[in-house]
């Protein structure tokens, strides 16, 4: 599994790659943001699915010019009543985690006209950072209005950073509260990458080993309880979820 030190070396180096200068630590930190939250360091495809080992970060699809190895993965689209049609889609195989995390960072940062994401990265910015991710195309995001699929993405961008910046000893933009986002009933958003006491609660609820590590294992058992209670099936546990989990919190 790849760390948290080991992803910021590697995104280093990929944008170096691309852009052929040193990326600003707000740079790296909301390239490093995304991989966590699209597929946590290629982790999250899930053990059994074709998917894992790809060394795809940043859920790449293969598209039209794309001449390597492929692989087969679902994708959702938003609908106006806030649910999500499912459909499945080729994916990027790449041959190590470095070239997986360059072409994240191509993706992130330069595909599509997207010069106006690097630059509230750079600003730290990370709402606009969200804004302008979507409106590049980037994502389309779980809600029923767009504002709701950017408010979305960007609580899950903060999650994403809360994570690596506490591994690593880093400071938050200053925009976002350097601390876990909570659901109002004092409940923590749990997703892949997670730990401890909340997600030892989570796995005893989820008939999962209670080993306190929020894996792909946990994430699957997760996606099918959401499947089975009529919820948006993401792998995330929020207010929803919790709710459903424990309908007295």
């Amino acid at each position: 599994m790849t760390t948290h030190q080991q992803a910021r070396e590697f995104i280093h180096e990929g944008f170096f790659s691309v852009f052929g200068r040193e990326p600003s630590l707000l740079e790296m930190q909301c390239c490093q943001a995304v991989a966590i939250l699209e597929t946590h360091y290629g982790d999250g495809w899930g053990t059994h699915d074709t998917g894992f080992g790809s060394n795809n970060w940043g859920a790449v699809q293969a598209g039209s010019s794309w001449q390597g190895e492929t692989f087969e993965h679902k994708d959702s689209s938003p609908q106006a009543d806030g649910t999500n049609h499912w459909y499945t889609t080729k994916f990027r195989r790449y041959p190590t985690e470095q070239d997986g995390a360059t072409d994240l960072v191509r993706a992130v940062y330069q595909w599509h006209g997207r010069a106006k994401v690097l630059e509230a990265a750079g600003a730290g910015d990370i709402y606009g950072f969200s804004v302008e991710m979507h409106a590049s195309g980037y994502y389309e995001g779980f809600g029923k209005t767009v504002a709701d699929r950017i408010a979305n993405h960007h609580k899950a961008v903060i999650a994403a950073f809360h994570q690596f910046t506490t591994a690593l000893g880093e400071p938050m933009p200053e925009d976002i509260i350097p601390k876990p986002v909570l659901e109002p009933a004092g409940l923590p958003t749990l997703m892949m990458g997670t730990s401890g006491q909340f997600v030892q609660i989570l796995q005893e609820k989820l008939g999962v080993n209670p080993d306190g590590q929020f894996g792909p294992l946990t994430r699957a058992a997760v996606v099918q309880f959401q499947k089975d209670h009529g919820l948006t099936p993401d792998g995330w546990v929020g207010k929803q979820t919790w709710g459903a989990l424990s309908p007295d919190t």
